[in-house]
């Protein structure tokens, strides 16, 4: 029973165009659901979703895990099954987690000048540069840079929505060397072992790690961090909430207006220097 499940929740969110990681993670909450309830899908009530949700917490799941939980399940009852259960189960609250330790501009700039080579000051641009999401950067394609134009297409980012941007001409300068010694015809970013595939995202956070290590920053330096840190530069630059957006992929406002919140907690810690 709970394959075919599994099977049935990874063709629906498929066809939907879900992410892989999405596809994966839906699969496995849905499948844990029913092995914990032991009833078939007919047969589940709402009370049933409610116990279990309500016993994860118990277990000490923190609330926004168990309303990524509660996702899975409200794609499989209320979307896939249109049974319509689980929108009768209130997610928990949360508090929306404010990205850590943000990088500042000169960190940023330190890291462009550990990149050893131009994949890696390749990589810097495509993450905090063009503020895109770990797998958005890895699978890019060739022809998603147009260097005419000066622009890059992220096709099927988060949600399967597609965007433009334009690049600055630092990046297209970079972009234009960094294409001529490319081992590829498809990929931007290229596995060195199999140049057929493109590099895994575990592969670019370890790169960003050295780089990090390389240029001295203590802090935790990750690819979202990255991105992280370009929305909250932009929103300290002053470009409008609703540019930066768009910029970075956000489907709903209400994601981006994260950044006015990390922009306050930095103003606090601002020390004029002339009056010390």
């Amino acid at each position: 029973m709970f394959s075919d499940i599994s099977a049935k929740v990874r063709l629906e969110a498929k066809l939907r165009g879900f992410s892989e990681h999405t596809v994966k993670t839906y699969a496995r909450n849905v499948e844990l659901f029913f092995k914990a309830v032991q009833k078939r899908p007919e047969k589940v009530k709402v009370d049933d979703i409610k116990l279990y949700l309500v016993g994860l917490m118990d277990k000490g799941l923190d609330n926004r895990t168990v309303c990524k939980i509660r996702a899975a399940l409200r794609f499989y009852f209320d979307e896939v099954l249109q049974k319509g259960l689980v929108g009768q189960v209130k997610a928990p609250k949360f508090n929306e987690k404010l990205p850590e330790n943000v990088l500042t501009k000169d960190e940023v700039r330190q890291l462009f000048k550990a990149a050893k080579d131009l994949r890696e000051t390749m990589l810097l641009h495509m993450l905090y540069t063009q503020g895109l999401r770990a797998q958005e950067c890895v699978s890019l394609e060739i022809k998603n840079l147009d260097l005419t134009a000066g622009r890059i297409e992220v096709r099927h980012g988060k949600g399967a929505k597609s965007r433009a941007n334009s690049l600055q001409s630092i990046v297209i300068q970079d972009s234009k060397q960094y294409l001529q010694n490319l081992n590829s015809t498809k990929w931007l970013f290229p596995s060195p072992q199999q140049p057929e595939k493109h590099l895994t995202t575990r592969t670019a956070q370890r790169i960003i790690n050295e780089l990090a290590t390389r240029a001295e920053i203590a802090k935790h330096v990750h690819c979202h961090l990255l991105r992280h840190s370009v929305a909250t530069h932009l929103l300290e630059d002053g470009y409008d909430i609703r540019v930066i957006q768009k910029y970075v992929g956000h489907a709903k406002i209400g994601t981006t207006e994260i950044y006015t919140r990390v922009s306050d907690k930095l103003l606090k810690d601002v020390k004029v220097s002339a009056i010390n």
